[in-house]
């Protein structure tokens, strides 16, 4: 059997498609009874064929297909991407700690979406702001973290909370 596919390849390839557009959903239904064992086949595969894996994340309909989602859903992703990079901050540093997605939500909640430190609205620029930061000895987690808006943020610095509220008022004294 194996010597005809590797033969008649053209053919194989046309009734595997033909056969997947008749049956949507088995591959789908496939994986929902077998989650644990496809994550685990899937985890190796991309394991065990790197190049294979580049290669099709390379293709142009792959490409479009990708920048289209990242565009359509900007907002979600660059939420997640803040979080990955406060993350892998906070590990590199040796910092403990993080918190969820609902958690920040509920933070943003309790100061009104606008930023900690100059009270300006801040729709979709809120920024994950460490009141003392990781540098400094701050941790990772939600009693550690306050909204804030870039410029202040920028601002900020290293400053721990005090400092900068401090510079704020032009009292700040560098320790």
């Amino acid at each position: 059997m194996r010597e005809w596919k590797e033969l008649h390849p053209n053919y194989c390839s046309q009734y595997m498609l033909q056969w997947r557009e008749s049956h949507p959903f088995y591959f789908a239904d496939y994986y929902q009874n077998h989650k644990e064992q496809s994550a685990i086949h899937c985890r190796l595969y991309r394991q065990q064929h790197p190049d294979r894996i580049r290669e099709y994340r390379r293709q142009p309909m792959v490409l479009e297909k990708n920048r289209k989602y990242r565009h359509d859903n900007r907002d979600k992703l660059r939420a997640g991407d803040e979080a990955r990079a406060a993350k892998r901050r906070a590990l590199i540093m040796g910092c403990d700690g993080s918190f969820s997605n609902e958690e920040w939500a509920q933070r943003l909640e309790e100061f009104n979406s606008c930023c900690a430190y100059c009270c300006q609205p801040l729709g979709n620029n809120a920024v994950r702001e460490h009141m003392t930061p990781l540098c400094r000895g701050g941790d990772n987690t939600i009693n550690n973290i306050i909204p804030s808006c870039p410029d202040c943020n920028s601002r900020k610095g290293t400053k721990t909370l005090i400092e900068f509220v401090s510079h704020l008022n032009g009292d700040y004294k560098k320790y």
